[in-house]
């Protein structure tokens, strides 16, 4: 649930932040702050997807099956591939431009 969940939470802006010492910064240097905290969280995120499907391939030709569900282990380990893929889009979507979610304000007594 947590790798499925990070996508949503960086979106909403839920993700930890440096608000304050980047609201210091000159609109330049938080210009290109934003796009490095970006492309670092894209790229990591990229990592993670290729770690996680690496490591789900091989539990999958284990063939290690769940004994109470029947299956295979294999379809719980996709959810860390599969969630690094949607952090990646939300990164992908805040580099272009298309959402910024440092502009956005928070209420912190608001719960997801």
């Amino acid at each position: 649930i947590v790798f499925l969940a990070a996508g949503l939470a960086l979106e909403s802006g839920r993700h930890i932040s440096m608000r304050m010492l980047l609201s210091r910064f000159p609109p330049s240097a938080q210009r290109a702050t934003k796009f490095a905290i970006n492309l670092l969280g894209l790229l990591f995120s990229l990592y993670m997807v290729k770690v996680g499907a690496e490591i789900t391939l091989f539990v999958a030709r284990s063939g290690q099956a769940s004994p109470t569900l029947g299956i295979s282990v294999a379809w719980l380990y996709w959810v860390m591939p599969v969630g690094f893929i949607l952090l990646a889009a939300q990164y992908i979507v805040e580099l272009i431009g298309w959402s910024d979610r440092f502009e956005r304000d928070i209420d912190p007594a608001h719960h997801l």
